[in-house]
Parts: C-alpha cells; sequence; structure tokens
C-alpha cells in the first residue's frame, strides 16, 4: 500500500475510535496495526498484539453469535458489523461494537481487514438493565394472586395479568385491545361496573364485592382512578365468600480505507479550506452529495454552526499541530443540526498542506442517551406506580434474598404480620416461621430455588404481637435472578371456618347416631321384645 497506507496509518493514528489493520494475505488475519485509540480502549499497547488475531479479545467467549457473523463475513469479503464480548488487558469486561471492512487491490482483491473498534458497554448494559427491569415487573404482576387490569377512558382494556384474566375466564390475549362493554356486555349494569364507573368520573377510589352472573364467581373489585383511565385490582372472593357466606460503498482518491471508513471523513485544502474529497459516509451525514462539495469552502457551505471552532481549528492546523476530538456542531443540506466529535490531522498531498477530518457522529447516541434517561425515568416512575399498586394488594408480595432475608415487602406486611415494610427488610423470614413448620419450610425452600415454583404452599408465621397466622404462598425463582419472589395469603380465618364446619358435622353425625339407637329401643318396645333380657 506504500505511501498511501503510511498517510492513512497517520491519519488513524488521531481516530477517535479503536481501529486495527490486518492482513488477509497471512494465515489467521495478523494485526499489523493498532492506532492509540485501540490501546487505550484495551490495555494492550501495540507491541504487544502485532502478529496476532483478533480473537484474543474474546478471551474464553469464542462461540459468540456475532463471531459467526464476522466469519461469514471474511468468507465473503463483505464488510460486517456486531457487538462482542471482549476483554480488557486488566480482564475487564466491554461491549465492543466491532466495524469490519474489506480492502481490495487494484484487481479487486481483498488484502486487508479495517476493524473499527467501539465501546458500547454504557449501551449495552443499559438496555440489559432495562430488559431486566421488565422481565421483572412483568414476572412480578403474572405471579401476583390477585387481578390487575387497566383501562383507559374510553374503557379499552389496556393492560391486564395471568390472574386478571384466569378470573375472567379468559387469556389475556382475549382482552387487551378490546373494551369492557365488549367482552361483558351487562358490566355496566352490575354493582361492580358501577363502582368503576364512580371511579372515573368521580376521581375517588371505589370498592364493591358482588356476584358476577357472567364469570359465576363472587368478585371484590377496587379502582383507582388514574390520568389515562382506572386501574382496577380485582379478587376472586367466591371461596371467601361461601367460607363467610402481562466510509461505507463508494469511490475515493486517498486509499481505499478513506472510502471504506464507516466514520465520515472529508480531506480539505489548508491554504483556501476547499473540499478535496469527502467519503460515503460524509456524504451520508451532511446530505451533500460529493460533487457539491468538491472545490467548494465550507465557509460557503455554511457547515459550521459556531464558525469560531473552525477558526480556532484553522489556527492549530497552521502551527502544525492536530485538533483531536473537538466537540462541534455542523449544519446538513437540509439545515439539519449534528452534535459530531471532530479530530483533524494535517497531512502533505504533492507538497500542498492538506486536512484530514475524521467526524464522529454523536446525534443519534446523544438522542439514545437522552432517550434512555428519560426511559429510565419512565422505568422509575413505572416502579413507583408498580409498588403504589401492590401496596394496594391485600396480599402480601415480598421478596427475599439468596440468605433467605427480606428484600421488599409490601404495605399489607403491617395488617397481616404486624410490622411494617422497613422493620421486615433485612431480616431473615425463618425467624417468623412457627418452629414446627421451620423444617417443611426449608424443604419447600429448596425446591423453589432449584427451579420448582410453588402455587399453595402454607405455613405458620408469628405476628409481631406473638399471635399464629396462617399464610399460603405462591412463589418463583426466575432464571439467572438468585431471588425469590413471593406472595402470600391470610388463610387463618378460611382454615379456622373450614375446622369449625368439619367440627359441627362431628357434632351432627353423633346427634344422628344417638337418635338412631333410640330409635331402636322405641322399635323394640312397640314389638313387645323382652328387653332387659337382650340386654342382660
Amino acid at each position: 500500500m506504500g505511501t498511501s497506507f503510511v498517510l492513512l496509518t497517520d491519519a488513524l493514528h488521531a481516530c477517535v475510535v479503536g481501529v486495527v489493520i490486518t492482513d488477509a494475505l497471512q494465515e489467521d488475519h495478523p494485526i499489523v496495526y493498532a492506532n492509540p485509540a485501540f490501546e487505550r480502549l484495551t490495555g494492550f499497547r501495540q507491541a504487544d498484539i502485532l502478529g496476532r488475531n483478533c480473537r484474543f479479545l474474546q478471551g474464553d467467549e469464542h462461540e459468540q453469535p456475532g463471531v459467526a457473523e464476522i466469519r461469514e463475513a471474511i468468507k465473503e469479503g463483505q464488510s460486517v458489523t456486531v457487538v462482542l464480548r471482549n476483554y480488557r488487558r486488566d480482564g475487564t469486561l466491554f461491549h465492543n461494537e466491532l466495524t469490519l471492512s474489506p480492502v481490495r487491490n487494484a484487481a479487486g482483491q481483498v488484502t486487508h481487514y479495517l476493524g473499527f473498534q467501539n465501546d458500547v458497554t454504557t449501551r449495552e448494559e443499559a438496555r440489559q438493565s432495562a430488559a431486566q427491569s421488565a422481565r421483572v415487573l412483568s414476572s412480578t404482576l403474572d405471579r401476583v394472586t390477585d387481578g390487575v387490569t387497566s383501562l383507559d377512558q374510553d374503557g379499552v382494556i389496556t393492560y391486564v395479568n395471568g390472574s386478571g384474566a384466569a378470573i375472567a375466564g379468559r387469556t389475556p390475549t382475549d382482552l387487551v385491545g378490546h373494551r369492557l362493554i365488549d367482552v361483558f356486555p351487562t358490566a355496566p349494569l352490575t354493582p361492580l361496573g358501577q363502582s368503576i364507573l364512580r371511579a372515573r368520573d368521580a376521581s375517588s377510589p371505589q370498592r364493591e364485592t358482588a356476584f358476577s352472573s357472567e364469570i359465576q364467581k363472587w368478585v371484590e373489585v377496587t379502582t383507582y382512578p388514574a390520568e389515562d383511565g382506572v386501574s382496577v385490582i380485582t379478587r376472586d372472593v367466591t371461596e371467601h365468600h361461601q367460607a363467610q357466606v402481562a466510509l461505507q460503498r463508494s469511490e475515493q482518491r486517498v486509499s481505499r480505507i478513506f472510502a471504506a471508513s464507516p466514520m465520515p471523513v472529508a480531506l480539505t485544502r489548508l491554504s483556501d479550506r476547499v473540499f478535496l474529497d469527502v467519503n460515503p459516509a460524509f456524504e451520508d451525514l451532511t446530505g451533500y452529495i460529493r460533487d457539491e462539495l468538491i472545490g467548494q469552502p465550507a465557509s460557503e457551505l455554511n457547515l459550521w454552526v459556531d464558525d469560531t471552532e473552525r477558526l480556532n481549528a484553522l489556527r492549530e492546523m497552521a502551527n502544525g499541530n492536530t485538533a483531536r476530538k473537538r466537540t462541534v456542531s455542523l449544519r446538513g443540506k437540509s439545515g439539519q443540526i449534528y452534535d459530531c466529535f471532530v479530530s483533524f490531522v494535517p497531512i502533505e498531498i504533492a507538497g500542498d498542506p492538506c486536512v484530514i477530518s475524521l467526524v464522529q457522529d454523536m446525534t443519534n447516541e446523544n438522542r439514545a442517551r437522552r432517550a434512555m434517561e428519560e426511559s429510565e425515568e419512565r422505568y422509575r416512575q413505572l416502579a413507583t406506580d408498580l409498588q403504589r399498586t401492590l401496596d394496594m394488594s391485600l396480599d402480601l408480595i415480598t421478596s427475599f434474598d439468596a440468605e433467605g432475608r427480606f428484600l421488599t415487602a409490601s404495605a399489607s406486611s403491617t395488617e397481616i404480620l404486624g410490622y411494617t415494610p422497613q422493620e421486615l427488610i433485612g431480616r431473615p423470614y425463618q425467624e417468623l416461621v412457627h418452629p414446627d413448620d421451620r423444617e417443611v419450610t426449608a424443604r419447600e425452600d429448596d425446591l423453589i430455588t432449584g427451579g420448582t415454583p410453588t402455587t399453595a404452599f402454607q405455613n405458620r408465621y408469628f405476628r409481631k404481637n406473638g399471635t399464629v397466622v396462617w399464610l399460603e404462598w405462591a412463589a418463583v425463582v426466575l432464571p439467572g435472578d438468585p431471588n425469590m419472589y413471593c406472595v402470600a395469603r391470610d388463610i387463618t380465618h378460611r382454615l379456622s371456618s373450614e375446622m369449625r364446619i368439619r367440627e359441627l358435622n362431628s357434632g351432627l353425625q353423633h346427634q344422628v347416631r344417638q337418635l338412631n339407637g333410640m330409635r331402636d329401643i322405641d322399635q323394640a318396645i312397640s314389638s313387645g321384645m323382652d328387653f332387659s333380657s337382650r340386654c342382660a
């Protein structure tokens, strides 16, 4: 590649992203060049990596999905962009957005590959965190034994969890997107439907317990007004009631690397500041085609939002300095403003002082960051709203860490156990379990942490005042999450009722046996039987 290669490696030396060049004509594509940004990104010095294949950055993770894409792209002589899990020299993990671009000789043979490396760890971790939060929120709602339903101002169901759908005898798919009145035509005429309408119109919580003839269940409905409709907490109280009664493809002049770069790159003459060449990525960024730029000074095109930035950079160029990673604002042909990092590298072409401008468009990243911040704020608000909603449940909704300590507890803990959530958090739950139930509770804990969810486990807990309460638990451990997510219902009154019924049945049976005995005696007397001799 000769002089052109030297000039471009000099230019890449100032690039703000990591860049390596590999020799495609040698076995295993050894690295023949790495810029300082790559050294800063990975912690490896150029002397440590020359002659090696870039896969050493993968550590032991050579079967990542992106690796197969790289193999296929190299096999076909094509460009590719993937995100890989890579490791720095000190062993720390970072997510590397890698773009590979082939460099061909005059005969069209791929002779080298350019590798552009960009650390997107923050973006990937934020994405994974958001996904995990969404999974946890969704899973938590799906584990709640109460039905949770959201209706907009028009009565359209916008969300329903699994319990809510099950109580209605439907699936979430059957309900979401439909108006409540279309699914349950007589709802507005029932006491339950009337309570939902009252909450929406009066903007105050409403609670109603009534028998629903459409689902043949006794249902307790608590409705809370919201800005965009209402939230409805539904509980099947049938059992309780009976017991009580979810830079590519274009030409270039400086070198093939210039055109292959995914970064916008421009070549200008220092003396008159006119464009000598631009790559396709620069065209894409600015909206100008190459012919509109060549021979034109940047000042006449009004590319710089703040001309002071351009003049400061030119003064540094005149002194033979390199202006690295300047934060600038560029104006495209359409008038759109782009937030950019620009590095200016002085070079000579045919004895003429020139400047290579390497541009990193940060507009989408800044927009994505702002969107992520807004998304995180929405998730925080959602979490707050969810906690508020969960605190409205009469069941105890809680989670435990791997050591069996309370991580979270809903407000109903005060009603069920006599402890506030703050008094429970950090405390081992086994301290509250009745001594006679601790062994069976530990065995159930092992089953749940081993991957077997429970839906109706019963044990006894001590309340703060020393009395005993019976709880029925539903619990699960999510894959890759050491914490246990649980919902507990107070069944003390139900069990007491069942025991009282059994006692009454037993007494009734005893009375029946006594009556049968008396009937036998009466029949014996009536028949004239010598009863005394039979008893002797």
